[in-house]
This record gives C-alpha cells, structure tokens and sequence, in this order.
C-alpha cells in the first residue's frame, strides 16, 4: 500500500468497512425473516430486492452525479446508508411490520447502486495510471476476502449476539465508511452539464453505445454472467449431490477453495503489477480459454482432489481477467467518462446475473447439471474472441468504436 496515494487508502478503508456492513447485515435479516415467518420465500425476497433497487439506480446515477460530483453522492449515500440501516435496527428490535423491513431494504441497495460505481471509476481520478493495476488489485483482494469472511462471520455474529446487535454492528461499520470517505479529497473533478435526468441517461447511454473500451466491457459482462452462474450455491449444490455425491460440506470447500484463487491471484497482481500489465493481451484472451477449459473439466469430473484443484485454478484465471481487464478500462477512458461506463456496467451486470441464472438453472434442471458447464466453457470462448476483437482494435488504433 505504500506506493498508493492516501486518497486511495481512504477509499479502500471506507469500502471495507462498507462491504463489512453489507454482507453481515444481509445474513442477519435473511435469518430474522426466515424465523419470523418460517418460508423461505420470504428470506429470498430480500437478494431479489438487492439486485433489482441495484439495478434501478442506474437510472437515475448519472444525473445525480453530474449535478452533484461523484464524491458528494458517495458521502451521502454512505450517510444516508448509516441512517436507514438505524431504522432496520429499531425495525428489528420492535417486530416492526415486516414491509417496512423490506422497504428499508429496497433503499439501502438503491443507494449502493449509487456508490459501486464511484468506488471503481474513482481509482484513475485519485491514482497514477502506473498504480492502477496495482490500486485494483488490492480492492479485489480486499473484496474477496471480505466475502470469504464475512458471510461466515455473519453467521457466527448472529449466534452468539442475536440479529438486533448484528445490526448495531453493521451501524458501526457504516459510520466508519462514513468517517473514511469524508477524508478522500479530489481536487480535480471534472465539469459537466445534465438539463434533466432523462437527458443525463440518455447521454449515458449513447456514450456507451459508441465507445470501443464500454462496448467490450459491457459485452464480456453479459457472456460471462452466464458463466459464473454456473457458479451459484444453487447450481454447485446440485453438482455436489448428482455427479460428486458428497454431502453438503463438499460444497463449502470448492468454494473455499474457489476463493482461495481467487484471493491469490490479487496477491500476485499486487507484488508484480508492472510484470501482468504488460501482458494484458495475453491474459484477456488465453485466460478465457484456460477458464472455458476448466469448466468443461469441472463438470465432468467427479474425482474430489481434481475438482478442488480445478475450482483453484478457476478462481485464479477468472479473478486474474477481471484486474487486468477493469484496470485496461480506466486507462484507457477519459476520467469524466469512467462513471457513466461503470454505471451502465452494474446495471448490465445486475440484469445479466439475473437472466444467467434463471437460464442455467433451467438448464441444470431439464438436461442436467453437467451442461451446465458446458455452456460456461462456452461463454469463455464467446469472451476470449470479444476480447481477442477488443485487443486487435487497441493495438491498430487509439480512437474509440463509434
């Protein structure tokens, strides 16, 4: 961390902080409402309202951040995450009616959805373009780490203090986000223009139509969600139970395990920043085929020690991409055209995810689950030619697609 910027470190202490709070707080709620109520469908209501008020605020994102600078609608975003999450506790703590529990729900992920993509396009407004790899690699790790520990943590919190004092936890890890972001100081933060809210989106949106770097991005996201739907505790508890025949256990360790790469290949980017970036072309295109590889082999195996292996290597190659690939983004883009990438980039995201899964999941259901990575593989060499696409254009020209 010492070559990056203390505008840099603000960021990444109040995300962490930040990302803390969001895990822990949804475990705790989807455990209150399931022992309220005694259905699972309740419970499951509560991931469904985080991806669609997600989705949602990209809508109106760009305006807001045009009208009042990225940097101000994170803090008070932030801000008002700290409140709302206030009104879960006394929510919680009262047996409150359970529609204003979902409410509150609703606006806490709208208001996330406000803030994801300032922490990404943030990195080349506060960094040197030759810390940017190095700057995304640490988040990434950071990120990573946190969704391994945290879940778990999630669980034990709620065991041995109950869901109420889980909240007043997540509380305390917003205000710690909250204090973080109030000490990240841009004194460069571009201008711009938006008559209205409609008007900003659609300038969104036809500046991400035409432009090479947001086309690729969007592209490689939309195939590669059906893949890593492959990936869902749903889908990979089914491949436990049919091909592996294992108990539930086993799916716990291919995750973690799955993690473990994942986390490793943000270390390894982290100490030879320099070294990766210079193969960027490389790991975009052969990475997507080393992924579409494992996958094929992931589904037809039903050997234990290869499967866990495989599930390593995946998380290396799969996470090592995803570095390479955001920070070739932010270098390449103009920093007041980065959050209008990123905004669209999560409302692609979101809707992607959603359609992957509903799809693999049919598909795990009526040809079988080992199709199911079949069609990942195949997602990654869709993904290796977008990109092998993408890296020929960047080298015949700078100009963007239009």
């Amino acid at each position: 961390m010492y070559k990056l910027s203390n505008n840099f470190k603000h960021l990444y202490y109040s995300q962490l902080f930040s990302n803390i709070g969001d895990i822990i707080y949804i475990v705790a709620l989807i455990a209150y409402v399931y022992q309220l109520t005694g259905e699972a469908r309740y419970a499951s209501l509560i991931p469904i309202c985080v991806t669609t008020f997600l989705f949602l605020s990209g809508l109106i994102a760009n305006y807001w951040y045009i009208k009042f600078n990225e940097l101000n609608v994170m803090r008070v975003s932030q801000l008002l995450k700290t409140l709302v999450m206030t009104g879960i506790l006394f929510i919680v703590a009262f047996n409150m009616n359970m529609m204003l529990l979902f409410l509150c729900i609703c606006i806490n992920s709208f208001l996330d959805g406000l803030i994801n993509p300032v922490k990404n396009a943030m990195i080349p407004m506060i960094e040197d373009k030759q810390h940017i790899v190095l700057a995304n690699s640490k988040m990434n790790v950071m990120y990573n780490t946190i969704q391994v520990i945290s879940w778990a943590l999630g669980g034990i919190l709620i065991a041995s203090i109950g869901y109420r004092n889980v909240v007043l936890v997540t509380i305390l890890t917003y205000v710690l986000s909250v204090y973080f972001i109030s000490k990240i100081n841009i004194h460069k933060i571009p201008d711009r223009v938006a008559d209205n809210p409609f008007k900003a989106f659609s300038d969104m949106i036809h500046f991400n139509r035409s432009n090479r770097h947001s086309i690729y991005l969007n592209a490689t996201t939309i195939v590669e969600s059906l893949a890593h739907s492959a990936w869902i505790s749903a889908i990979l508890l089914v491949f436990v139970r049919v091909v592996l025949k294992r108990e539930e256990y086993m799916f716990g360790m291919i995750n973690s395990v799955f993690f473990a790469g994942i986390i490793l290949a943000g270390l390894i980017v982290s100490k030879y920043s320099n070294v990766i970036e210079e193969k960027a072309k490389v790991i975009l295109i052969y990475g997507a085929m080393v992924c579409a590889v494992l996958n094929v082999l992931f589904g037809v195996n039903n050997w234990v020690p290869i499967v866990l292996l495989i599930s390593f290597v995946y998380g290396f190659f799969d996470q090592l991409r995803a570095i390479i690939m955001h920070s070739t983004i932010q270098v390449n883009l103009e920093e007041v055209h980065i959050v209008k990438v990123y905004t669209l980039n999560n409302m692609v995201y979101s809707v992607g995810f959603c359609i992957g899964t509903l799809f693999i999941s049919y598909i795990a259901d009526k040809i079988g689950v080992t199709t199911v990575y079949f069609v990942a593989g195949f997602a990654y060499v869709v993904s290796a030619f977008i990109s092998m696409y993408y890296m020929k254009g960047k080298d015949g020209s700078s100009e963007d697609m239009v």
